[in-house]
């Protein structure tokens, strides 16, 4: 009976310490990111036909940074490095290779490496408790692992900048599978990712609140929202499916050589605005005959909050917009949006060819998409306010050169905040009353967008300068 309990004991503790693995790449494709000008990391199929299956390929790029890397969230769980600060990562490799880890979003960025002797597949462990690069032990629950291919890590590398990196080459490449931990993070409703079991960011399962359902808020169908083509774009217009199927009216979005690399649509909600306070993601019907990375930026409302998303150029293709991972300068999405934009000219990835920023490409004449179905949790309504006419916007004129008058039909204004096309908030009125002077002699001349507030709600008005 005592080896039959010793035995059992032996398996429990053998099973409690057993990998846990975060990402296969043999479900649903997590996000993955080339960032720093990264040649490429895209998901393929074991290089030695293996047992692998499907794998992560990294290829270095020499227009790209040393410190190019591949970024990849997690889509189930977390990476615990509360305890055991190790993560052990299959990587496939033909040459020597000394392969830098990092991770990131929700505890403090930790990055160490580990060397591979160039043997095809071998199983590395990364231990972020003898952290490099000049960051600090790993400690809590990580959203991100970024792996970087141009590491060297003992000051031999060849970047004038950083001795511990090399000036990338095209084609350094190696392959990652299997990445585990000893033990899962715990579902949690607040860290911004969907893992346990959730079935949304932060809610749903039987551990988080019920998710709050997605909507179309905009199809173009209906009452034609306001649109403005801003920064020198072409155009932006509605118009019929391009491929005459099922999607009816659409957006069409069109760049000009004249325009700013960052030209965009700005397009304002009607109905309701965008609610991305807990879910932060939306979703939108995208065509394009070649591949594009849109950039989207939600504004007025909450901070502005940009991020992007690939098309493959296959024409209709359901893009996902994550604001909790925010490009361009801006911070996490979190409140309620009226305004949406849509960019033709991003580049993301540093490869771009805007002398002022890499991130964006000197706009040219005739780069075309379409916008439909631009689905998100709803907001506040806009719509009860409209319908009501709790505004009743007149200027002496509009456009004007000095000021503009707002009236409320029944109610005394509380508060005016007026923005730029930009999102920036340049001027910020407290009334009280239901009649008041924009005075816009101090402003530029340009588009601007007054949110104007009552006890009953509030509405969005647009005001020109001259």
């Amino acid at each position: 009976m005592k080896k039959i309990t010793l035995l059992f004991a032996i398996l429990t503790m053998s099973f409690s310490f057993s990998q846990i693995i975060i990402e296969d790449f043999e479900g649903a494709a997590p996000t993955i990111t080339p960032t720093g000008g990264l040649g490429s990391a895209s998901i393929t199929t074991d290089p030695v036909m293996g047992t692998n299956g499907n794998v992560l390929q990294i290829v270095s790029a020499a227009a790209g940074d040393p410190w190019q890397q591949a970024d990849l969230l997690t889509q189930n769980d977390q990476i615990e490095l509360t305890t055991d600060k190790t993560v052990s990562v299959d990587v496939y490799s033909s040459s020597a290779i000394n392969v830098l880890a990092k991770v990131d979003v929700g505890g403090a960025p930790s990055a160490t490496d580990a060397l591979h002797g160039g043997t095809g597949w071998e199983t590395l462990v990364f231990d972020f408790s003898a952290p490099k690069d000049n960051t600090g032990v790993a400690n809590g629950q990580y959203g991100k692992i970024s792996f970087y291919p141009s590491w060297a890590g003992d000051k031999s590398g060849n970047s004038p900048d950083n001795a511990d990196w090399n000036i990338a080459v095209d084609g350094t490449t190696f392959y990652v599978d299997n990445i585990s931990i000893e033990s899962p993070a715990e579902p949690t409703c607040e860290d911004g990712i969907q893992n346990g079991e959730e079935t949304g960011v932060d809610c749903g399962g039987p551990d988080c609140s019920e998710c709050a359902s997605a909507t179309v808020l905009e199809g173009f169908e209906g009452a034609v929202p306001s649109i403005t083509p801003t920064g020198g774009l072409g155009s932006a217009s509605i118009t019929t499916d391009p491929v005459m199927g099922t999607n009816g009216n659409v957006l069409q979005i069109v760049s000009a050589a004249a325009g700013d690399p960052w030209q965009q649509a700005d397009l304002l909600m009607q109905n309701n605005l965008i609610d991305l306070s807990g879910v932060k993601t939306v979703s939108v019907d995208v065509y394009s005959s070649s591949a594009i990375n849109v950039l989207a930026k939600v504004d007025v409302g909450g901070a502005p909050s940009a991020t992007d998303a690939l098309h493959g150029g296959t024409g209709w293709e359901t893009l996902v917009f994550d604001f909790s991972a925010p490009k361009d300068n801006t911070g996490a999405a979190n409140g309620q949006y009226e305004k949406i934009s849509f960019y033709p000219s991003w580049a993301g990835d540093k490869s771009g060819n805007s002398p002022d920023n890499a991130d964006w490409n000197i706009a040219v004449d005739g780069t075309t998409f379409y916008v439909d179905d631009i689905t998100a949790v709803a907001g506040s309504s806009l719509l009860g306010i409209q319908d009501y006419q709790l505004i009743e916007f007149s200027s002496y004129p509009n456009p004007t050169r000095d000021s503009w008058t707002v009236k409320t039909k029944n109610n005394k204004m509380s508060s005016i905040q007026v923005f730029n096309i930009l999102g920036k908030n340049v001027l910020s009125l407290a009334p009280n009353a239901s009649e008041t002077i924009i005075d816009g002699s101090g402003l530029k001349a340009g588009i601007y967008f007054a949110q104007v507030r009552t006890a009953e709600g509030f509405s969005s008005i647009k005001l020109i300068k001259n």
